[in-house]
């Protein structure tokens, strides 16, 4: 009788083993394979995520309704607020880089070293007259000075377009490119990837229509003195280029 039962025990204990050992097993398997699925999961949103960063990374110019947006949403200053850099924005270097660059093609020099140096990222409410994804908002306040020269502009976040400028200078080599002030005008509107097809003189500078669009681009440049033979410019150290709604 003692035997039968020693043999019962010792069957039932090497089942309860066996059970035990295949739900074990079971839970690894499932582990593992929950894992492996995971980290395929992971590798697709990587890549996608990883080819929609390269896709706005690699915009290079904002479409007119864009553009328009972004102006009209920039012209509500008291919604400015600054921000850090999302995934597809320039960074701070390249900004920076970016606002030398833009001197340079500009003015035709290149200003070796500045004084100081400042970027900071913005961006304002959406203007509602276009839905544009949030992230062309956006655009950077790069400030550069030396000695009499103070230059500060607005360059988009995403695209590296430039959104305005101002140059406070009697430096004469930046002075003497002021000479051709409509070949600045029109470098500028081709820079936006735009045609204009109106150039309005006025005393306080030109008025560029950009073509099929609600913007002007104007360059304020002190005063023009119009008449009908030519046009003669005074200037008095300071320009401004810039983007205005259509009135």
């Amino acid at each position: 009788m003692k035997n039968k039962i020693s043999i019962i025990l010792v069957f039932i204990i090497t089942l309860l083993v066996l059970v035990g050992g295949l739900f074990i097993m079971q839970q690894r398997l499932d582990t593992q394979s929950v894992r492996l699925l995971n980290e395929k999961l992971n590798s697709k949103e990587t890549i996608f995520r990883s080819n929609s960063e390269k896709k706005e990374l690699n915009k290079k110019f904002l479409t007119k309704n864009e553009l328009v947006e972004v102006v009209h949403s920039m012209e509500n200053k008291k919604n400015m607020r600054p921000h850090e850099p999302v995934k597809g924005q320039l960074s701070m270097n390249q900004a920076i880089t970016k606002g030398k660059e833009w001197v340079q093609k500009l003015f035709s020099t290149k200003i070796q070293t500045y004084k100081k140096v400042s970027a900071n990222l913005c961006t304002n409410d959406s203007a509602g007259i276009n839905k544009i994804p949030g992230i062309l908002y956006g655009f950077w306040e790069v400030k550069f000075e030396k000695k009499n020269l103070m230059v500060k502009m607005s360059i988009h976040s995403v695209t590296g377009q430039l959104l305005g400028i101002e140059v406070y200078s009697y430096n004469k080599q930046l002075k003497s490119s002021y000479k051709n002030p409509e070949k600045i005008l029109a470098g500028y509107v081709r820079s936006l990837n735009m045609k204009s097809n109106t150039c309005i003189y006025t005393e306080g500078g030109l008025y560029e229509k950009i073509a099929d669009g609600d913007l002007y681009a104007v360059l304020e440049i002190g005063s023009v003195q119009i008449s009908t033979k030519s046009r003669k410019y005074d200037f008095d150290g300071v320009m401004a280029l810039h983007l205005v709604p259509e009135i």
